[in-house]
């Protein structure tokens, strides 16, 4: 028994070392220094940009006919050298949110330059890039959306490996481009109003926001709650962060209301901050309700839709079941008409008269004809009955005599 146990465990142990370096070797491959590159945006010198929004974003405000650079750092946080690509990408909005679509190409592209561009990036290195849009005098006053991308490749060659894949990254930051003046691209919106909202995950606040303005808005602030009715109430500061509005739209912000806020009236003040500009808002004695008004506005006209569907059926049932009946009243069509049609030349050639008394003579004497034979039935069936009766007695009187 023990020699069959120790065959067994040396049996394990020799497959043990035979895959152990399989393992190894996948595990080292996947241990394997990797790609990794970031993008830092440095401040703008340009006042108006810094006025406008935060110093680290790439925006651009720039009349036609005239360009203007921003300057960011491309550095290197892998072990490798790599090969980067400076280049525009699309930029789309979903619901304020930023997304990828490589399908398209932005508007913007034919007016940026990189220097430098295609560079080689060596392990933990720093590469300043200017990035530049020169717009063209003809240019309308517009705005513009898109994505810096930067690419990046090993400059290794590619493993034989059959489980190696060639390496690449690329990361991507947004950027602002209006085309005109200062004071045409210029920012403004407007804090709309702020409605409870009741959820599956609790109670919200929802504080509407307008952009009016020329540019794109991410406003932050926050919003803070007076009891009307008890002086002694306060809710708040409760701070928030808005997706990108773009210029024309109307979108808000929701925020969790804390257990305090309940249903009542409330002076609301709303604070937003989009870059240096600063708007509030007071909305005195707001009522404050989780309750959604609108349901019953929603399902009212689907209600006196389905009502209105059953009336039409009941009324086209019944119309359908009066049809029926007076169809079943009427006689036949195709029987009306062919007598009407042998009668038509006799009517043609006689008098209206004659036609009458014709019609009225025919019933008699089909009458006659029919009621003769009931009469002439019983009176051949009498003589029948009677005429063995009497001959009998008198041929047994006869028998009887001699």
């Amino acid at each position: 028994m023990r020699r069959s146990l120790n065959k067994y465990l040396r049996a394990l142990l020799a497959l043990f070392f035979l895959i152990s370096p399989t393992f190894a070797t996948v595990s080292a491959h996947a241990a394997g220094p990797s790609l990794g590159l970031a993008i830092d945006v440095l401040p703008s010198n340009d006042p108006e940009i810094t006025r406008l929004t935060k110093s680290q974003s790439l925006w651009f405000v720039i009349a036609p006919g005239k360009s203007q650079y921003r300057e960011f750092n491309v550095v290197s946080s892998s072990e490798l050298t790599q090969q980067i690509h400076l280049s525009l990408g699309f930029l789309r909005r979903q619901n304020g949110v930023a997304t990828i679509d490589d399908s398209q190409s932005p508007d913007s592209s034919s007016w940026a330059t990189f220097s430098p561009n295609d560079f080689t990036l060596s392990p933990h290195q720093i590469t300043k890039v200017r990035f530049t849009y020169t717009i063209p005098e003809s240019s309308p006053v517009s705005s513009h959306e898109a994505f810096l991308f930067a690419t990046a490749g090993s400059t290794q060659a590619a493993s034989t490996a059959a489980f190696s894949l060639p390496q690449k990254a690329r990361i991507a930051t947004p950027v602002f481009l209006g085309v005109g003046t200062a004071e045409q691209m210029q920012t403004k919106f407007s804090i709309v109003d702020v409605v409870g909202k009741s959820l599956t995950s609790g109670h919200v606040i929802r504080i509407f926001f307008k952009n009016s303005g020329a540019t794109p808005i991410e406003l932050d602030g926050n919003v803070q709650f007076d009891s009307a009715q008890f002086t002694d109430l306060h809710v708040g500061p409760i701070n928030f962060a808005s997706l990108t509005i773009r210029p024309g739209e109307q979108s808000y912000v929701e925020v969790a209301a804390p257990l305090k806020l309940t249903e009542g009236r409330w002076n609301t003040l709303v604070t937003a901050n989009q870059g240096s500009i600063t708007k509030t808002k007071l909305f005195e004695n707001k009522a404050i309700t989780f309750k959604d008004p609108n349901a019953i506005l929603q399902w009212a006209p689907r209600v006196l839709l389905v009502l209105l569907f059953l009336v039409i059926f009941i009324f086209s049932i019944r119309f359908l079941k009066k049809s029926k009946a007076k169809s079943a009243e009427k006689p036949d069509a195709d029987q009306n008409e062919i007598p009407e049609l042998l009668a038509a030349p006799e009517a043609a050639t006689t008098p209206k008269k004659r036609v009458k008394k014709a019609a009225a003579k025919k019933p008699a004497a089909k009458k006659a004809t029919k009621k003769a034979p009931a009469k002439k039935a019983p009176a051949k069936k009498a003589p029948a009955k009677k005429a063995p009766a009497k001959k009998a007695p008198a041929k047994k009187a006869a028998r009887r005599t001699p």
